[in-house]
């Protein structure tokens, strides 16, 4: 307990810390994960807070509001803003430090690239080797997808869409292709909801998530492997329309 106050202390800035809401550091248990890596814990909550938008493009990433968020010390947090700069989520800005990066249109086209090979890599893998209880869980996806799709919920589809990849990522049992994908997504999550704001692309990402799933339940890995490389393709698409719409506006 001493201990985590002094790390507390460590971090206090009543300047960075301005703004801070009490909830986020309601339920922290900093000894509940003492056996984790340290860094590495630290590294996968800011990359999550990232993907889920909690951190946006663009925005100054506070040592002092980071380490209360996280309740661990700035050593402990310089460590974790340079890996996440090393896998480019983060960018140190000159005069500025550390903030959530963007991506260019040409950095998000070979994003997309490597994206579309791994997704198609882990639907192939799945569909040969899907499990009874794997098909079933599948098929609940598409239920779950279906009611979001009524609902016509962007955020509905994107949260059930977020299971389905963590589903697939994990049952396919690859954990490189796994590590990568979260890597490659948390960079272009920020412009997940724009894309999937656009009426027709959000009707359209159903219909492919639909053929990804469809291809698994029926253990065709081609059928996969193409159905998940057509998904990231069309999205890879529709995104570079935007970014490119963006730099000309500029």
């Amino acid at each position: 307990m001493v201990q985590h106050l002094i790390i507390l202390y460590d971090c206090f800035d009543v300047g960075s810390a301005k703004g801070l809401a009490v909830q986020d550091l309601k339920g922290l248990n900093v000894g509940a994960q003492e056996a984790a890596p340290l860094r590495m814990r630290v590294v996968n909550n800011l990359r999550n807070a990232i993907i889920e938008g909690r951190f946006k493009p663009g925005e100054r990433l506070k040592e002092g509001e980071l380490c209360a968020w996280t309740g661990v010390s700035r050593t402990a947090v310089r460590e974790a803003l340079r890996q996440l700069e090393a896998e480019g989520i983060v960018a140190n800005i000159p005069n500025r430090g550390p903030a959530v990066a963007t991506v260019s249109p040409d950095e998000a086209k070979q994003n997309y690239e490597v994206r579309g090979l791994l997704e198609g890599l882990i639907a192939r893998t799945l569909a040969e080797r899907a499990t009874a209880a794997d098909i079933k869980q599948l098929q609940k996806f598409k239920r779950d997808l279906d009611r979001a799709s009524k609902a016509g919920s962007v955020r509905g589809v994107l949260e059930v869409k977020n299971r389905i990849d963590e589903y697939l990522a994990d049952a396919s049992a690859n954990l490189v292709a796994k590590n990568l994908l979260e890597v490659i997504r948390a960079r272009l999550s920020y412009l997940r909801p724009v894309v999937l704001s656009q009426p027709q692309r959000l009707e359209e990402n159903i219909v492919e998530i639909y053929a990804i799933l469809d291809a698994i339940i029926a253990r065709d890995p081609t059928a996969a492997w193409q159905a998940s490389v057509d998904h990231v393709n069309k999205g890879a698409a529709a995104t570079l329309r935007i970014l490119l719409a963006d730099a000309a506006d500029a």
